[in-house]
């Protein structure tokens, strides 16, 4: 068990920020943002005009989402950097059980921080299927 826990570690250690965001989203792990958000983070959805002030906000809205989005995938794609951002664009296929719904999403994701994110604004458009 301890071998396995090392190993697991290391193997996160590895991954770039981008890889540790996308892993933690699509295992709705909480320890995961926690490990590579800041206390002081905000978070950012656009279009839906979501704000999470701190990182314990942030959290309530991941643990939401852990049990609103069912069967999640999710694919990704690092699209540039730009001083110290980074662009993403995503696209996650999910069952919405508070809307009854088989959704697409696609969007861009902007990250701010080399250690650990400071600033994430995205913005996506959602399809129902």
């Amino acid at each position: 068990m301890r071998k396995s826990r090392y190993m697991l570690q290391l193997f996160q250690e590895s991954l770039s920020l981008w890889e540790k965001y996308f892993l933690a989203w699509t295992t709705h792990n909480t320890e995961g943002i926690q490990e590579i958000f800041t206390q002081d983070c905000r978070y950012i959805i656009i279009k839906r005009r979501i704000i999470c002030f701190n990182l314990s906000r942030l959290l309530g809205y991941w643990i939401r989402n852990k049990y609103r989005q069912r069967n999640l995938k999710i694919s990704w794609k690092k699209l540039f950097d730009l001083r110290d951002m980074s662009f993403a664009y995503f696209k996650s296929e999910f069952f919405d059980v508070e809307a009854d719904r088989d959704c697409v999403v696609r969007g861009v994701i902007c990250i701010k921080g080399r250690d650990k994110i400071k600033l994430l604004a995205e913005v996506y458009i959602v399809r129902e299927i």
